[in-house]
């Protein structure tokens, strides 16, 4: 009896382990993004037997986890390292029908892939979406010129962008990196559709529609805030009671806030996901300001009015505390500060700086907050410096230089190297590059 026993008990235990292994379906050309998330697709045979699940990680890095019916993603709370090769240590406690409990490992090898930059190419011409990857060119999409923005998953899986299409408004579309095949999302019509970005947890995406309304004021365009559920195609529309006017989105890496900078009230604007509560900050120069990985702080530039020549600050936003900090007080700053850049996992903060006399080329600087001390990066006053971003592990910078003195103008897309404190040429006539983990 013994033996039929065990020998039942084993076959229980392969029929809901073996023939129903977890399987990692976030794999992609076998990597993963530095920002996760590593998605594990369980049978849903299995998961109403699941009593509990363990992780472990090898190199350790903190992480947490959430369910999403017989989906389990596991997000970094730090980037993972690029080119590096995690161990995933998988450990279940199932219950068997017989009320048995059985125990159950199962063990991954998860490679990082290497970020690489999503760029427009010919952006006054026939602009496209190309990707730089390892010191190659692909482009990504083929629209006869029509790209209009883009944004990139967190992920890193997905490129989401607007398309002008034939009735003089713009659709929103979808392409996956490894793919030649682009998926409309939204028919905008006569609208201008734009600014699509995923929501952290992959459900929804932000967008802007905006239109032509009629008021007591007369013709103009009106904004509307639009969330799109990628899964069953509903919308709603937010902030439905505001009147603003923004250029682009941007969510908190935890998907709590959804950010935008109010012309109008020449203010950053925080709307709170969950609460619908609204936070504003006043800023200048259509600052959108840039998060933290932690969603912690946002950092912003606002302006100071002083003798009639604005000058800008540097402000730091706390989520916790849902209040703003002045990072440097001793001093006056005679610049304007464009796209303040939090440096992921260090003390620096990137920033473009133009000087309120002089040049009117802004140039690249670091600042080191733990020293309180200024360095130039760029220092040739005939380029314009511009739309600088840290990559995740806050090694590089990449950013679009722009020649003053040159008579046929074209924007081109550098990487700088922290470590060697070098310039590298990514592509010419191209802009606006976002690192794509």
């Amino acid at each position: 009896m013994v033996v039929i026993g065990l020998t039942l008990l084993v076959i229980v235990y392969y029929h809901y382990v073996n023939n129903h292994e977890p399987k990692i379906i976030s794999i992609l050309n076998g990597e993963v993004g530095a920002l996760g998330p590593i998605v594990i697709k369980f049978p849903i045979s299995i998961t109403n037997k699941i009593l509990s699940v363990d992780v472990e990680i090898r190199p350790n890095v903190p992480i947490h986890y959430e369910w999403h019916q017989n989906y389990f993603k596991i997000f970094p709370e730090v980037p993972f390292l690029s080119s590096t090769t995690y161990q995933l240590r998988l450990s279940l406690e199932l219950e068997s029908s017989r009320k048995n409990i059985l125990y159950e490992v199962f063990n991954y090898d998860i490679s990082i892939r290497k970020p690489c930059l999503v760029y427009i190419k010919n952006p006054s011409e026939e602009p496209e979406l190309n990707i730089f990857c390892e010191d190659s060119i692909t482009q990504l999409t083929s629209t006869n010129g029509r790209i209009n923005d883009f944004n990139v998953s967190f992920d890193g899986e997905k490129i989401f962008y607007s398309q002008i299409n034939n009735k003089k408004g713009s659709d929103i579309w979808v392409i996956r990196r490894n793919q030649n095949r682009s998926e409309q999302l939204v028919d905008c019509g006569n609208d201008r559709c734009f600014s699509a970005n995923l929501s952290p947890d992959g459900r929804s995406m932000a967008y802007i529609r905006e239109f032509i309304g009629i008021d007591l004021v007369g013709v103009k365009n009106i904004q509307r805030i639009i969330i799109h559920d990628l899964i069953s195609g509903e919308e709603k529309e937010v902030l439905t009671e505001k009147k603003y006017y923004c250029t682009s989105l941007l969510w908190s890496p935890n998907g709590n806030y959804l950010v935008f900078y109010d012309i109008f009230s020449s203010s950053i604007w925080l709307w709170d996901a969950s609460s619908n509560a609204l936070i504003t900050l006043p800023s200048g120069e259509n600052q959108l300001g840039n998060w933290s990985l932690d969603s912690k702080r946002l950092i912003y530039s606002a302006p100071v009015y002083w003798g009639g020549i604005a000058y800008d600050e540097l402000w730091i936003w706390e989520s916790t505390t849902k209040s703003p900090l002045k990072i440097i007080k001793e001093r006056i700053l005679p610049w304007h500060i464009l796209s303040p850049q939090l440096q992921p996992g260090g003390n620096l903060i990137s920033m473009s700086i133009r000087p309120l006399e002089g040049s009117a080329s802004s140039q690249i600087y670091l600042y080191d907050a733990s020293e309180d001390k200024f360095v130039q990066i760029s220092e040739n006053e005939l380029f314009n410096y511009s739309a600088i971003k840290w990559s995740l592990d806050g090694g590089s910078i990449c950013y679009q230089r722009f020649d003053f003195s040159a008579r046929y103008r074209s924007p081109e897309i550098f990487i700088w190297d922290l470590e060697s404190k070098t310039h590298y040429l990514v592509d010419i006539n191209a802009s606006y590059p976002q690192w794509i983990p």
